[in-house]
């Protein structure tokens, strides 16, 4: 059984080229679903298979199409 990748929010944050806490914000608001695997403080991990998933939500007819 192959495991699937999880991506810190520090990974996700410089894969988008955004802030990491714009990204904390985004996975509070719902917007990127993540699992906390933190115990007493929040440590969020995000799936590969949901970031993809986002990522497909927000892409957009180039330009000519």
């Amino acid at each position: 059984m192959e495991l699937e990748r999880y991506w810190t929010v520090q990974e996700v944050a410089d894969s988008l080229g955004k802030d990491p806490s714009t990204i904390r914000r985004m996975i509070a608001d719902g917007k990127i679903p993540a699992v906390d695997l933190g115990e007493g403080r929040t440590s969020y991990r995000v799936a590969d298979s949901d970031l993809k998933t986002y990522l497909d939500g927000r892409r957009t007819a180039g330009p000519g199409t």
